[in-house]
């Protein structure tokens, strides 16, 4: 019975890993999760966050970026060059 508890719970944690593939995006841009979050902390990190439409727009922090639906993924440093 525990065998069976931990084979569920692993492969729980590793679909839980997997995210969209990253073929698409360019490079240097990190792939927003599929589970989008809800509540964001409040701290000032700035992504330049990539669009389905292509469009390059500045976040708060990552998690800010990829709470907004029409973001595919982000890359860290700070804001987009204007």
């Amino acid at each position: 019975m525990m065998r069976h508890i931990l084979l569920f719970a692993s492969t729980l944690i590793l679909g839980a890993c997997a995210s969209e593939p990253t073929d698409a995006l360019p490079e240097g841009i990190t792939a927003c999760p599929d589970e989008r979050p809800q509540v964001c902390t409040m701290i000032y990190a700035p992504v330049c966050a990539l669009t389905e439409e292509g469009e390059r727009k500045t976040f708060a922090s990552d998690c800010v970026a990829c709470g907004d639906e029409a973001v595919i993924g982000f890359e860290t440093g700070g804001p987009c060059p204007e």
